[in-house]
C-alpha cells in the first residue's frame, strides 16, 4: 500500500490481507472523500436497499456482490469501506442503515468479539430500531486459519455466499429466488501471492 503523503512521524504498521499483496485496483471515482490514511471511513457505491459495511479484501468483494445483485435482481447495495477498524466513521454507518433499514457485515476475520460484533454493537446502542430485518454477517469459518486449497474455500467467505446473505436481508427469506452467481472460492479470484501458506 502506497500513501502520496506523509500519515505520521513515528513508525507506522500496516497490516493487509495476503490476498491485497501485489493486487493493484482502482475505485473509479466511487470513493466519496480523500482519505485520511489512519482514520476514519467511506461510502464506495451508493444505495438504497441494503448497507454492506466491509474491511479489507472483503471491500472488493463486496462491490463485486453489489453490483450482480443489481444486474441480476435490481437490489441496490451501500457499500462502506469501513478502512479504519480503529478510527471507524460510526456516524456514516448509522446514516447509511438509518436510510437503508438493512445490513450486512463482511470481514476479514472470524465473526465472534471483531468488527461484526462492533458494528452491531453501534446500532444497538444508538438506535435499534433502524433495522428492519436482522442484520447478517459473513466471515471466516470458525477454525483455525487453513493452509490448504480445498478447506480455504470453504473457510472464507465468497461472492456467492455474499449475495446470498446480502438478498435474504433484502426479501427477507432464504428462498429469496434471486440468481446467485456460481463462483465459490474467493481465493482463486485474488490469488497471486505464492508465499509460504
Amino acid at each position: 500500500m502506497t500513501f502520496s503523503t506523509k500519515i505520521h512521524r513515528n513508525p507506522v504498521i500496516s497490516i493487509e490481507h495476503r490476498l491485497l499483496y501485489d493486487l493493484s485496483f482502482r475505485m473509479d471515482g466511487r470513493q466519496s472523500k480523500v482519505l485520511n490514511p489512519l482514520h476514519g471511513s467511506h461510502v464506495i457505491r451508493v444505495g438504497k436497499d441494503a448497507t454492506i459495511v466491509a474491511t479489507s479484501i472483503m471491500v472488493l468483494e463486496a462491490i463485486r456482490a453489489a453490483d450482480h445483485l443489481a444486474n441480476v435482481a435490481g437490489i441496490d447495495c451501500e457499500v462502506i469501506d469501513l478502512h479504519s477498524i480503529s478510527h471507524p466513521d460510526r456516524d456514516l454507518v448509522l446514516e447509511s442503515v438509518r436510510k437503508t433499514g438493512r445490513l450486512v457485515v463482511v470481514d476479514t476475520s472470524w465473526l465472534p468479539y471483531g468488527t461484526a460484533a462492533e458494528v452491531c454493537r453501534w446500532i444497538v446502542e444508538a438506535d435499534p430500531g433502524i433495522l428492519k430485518r436482522s442484520a447478517r454477517f459473513a466471515g471466516m469459518a470458525n477454525a483455525p486459519c487453513p493452509t490448504a486449497k480445498n478447506l480455504e474455500e470453504a473457510f472464507y467467505p465468497n461472492l456467492r455466499t455474499l449475495c446470498h446473505d446480502i438478498a435474504f436481508v433484502v426479501t427477507g427469506s432464504a428462498n429469496h429466488g434471486v440468481a446467485l452467481p456460481t463462483e465459490d472460492s474467493t481465493t482463486e479470484v485474488y490469488r497471486r501471492f505464492k508465499g509460504p501458506f
